[in-house]
Parts: C-alpha cells; sequence; structure tokens
C-alpha cells in the first residue's frame, strides 16, 4: 500500500494543483484584457425623467470676470 500511495502522490497532487490554479489563471486573464494605465467609470445607470420637452437639465452658473 505504501508503494501504490508513493506512485499516485505525485498525479494527485498535479491534479490538485491544476485544479486551484485554473480560476485563478480565469480571473487573472480576465484583468489582463484591461490594459495598464487605462482608466474605466462605471457609473449607475441615470432614471429616466418625465421631462418629454427635450430641453435638458437647467444648470445655474455664476460668470467670474478677471
Amino acid at each position: 500500500m505504501p508503494y501504490l500511495l508513493r506512485l499516485l502522490f505525485p498525479f494527485l497532487m498535479k491534479w490538485l494543483l491544476r485544479k486551484i490554479q485554473n480560476p485563478a489563471q480565469r480571473q487573472n486573464n480576465n484583468s489582463a484584457r484591461e490594459k495598464e494605465g487605462d482608466i474605466h467609470i462605471k457609473a449607475p445607470p441615470t432614471p429616466k425623467s418625465d421631462k418629454k420637452d427635450g430641453l435638458g437639465e437647467y444648470v445655474d452658473f455664476e460668470e467670474i470676470n478677471d
């Protein structure tokens, strides 16, 4: 029995390591698709407004003269 375990142990370890590495590699590949230095902004979806005039939103501003 110990001889059989000694023969099967390396195969069992290889199988176990592959099983652990596959999800980590998939996660790493997904993050590698984005180039380093790229900026991605994920904004929450904006709710649809009930305005039907199509004029948009009014923004109050103050003009500054130098």
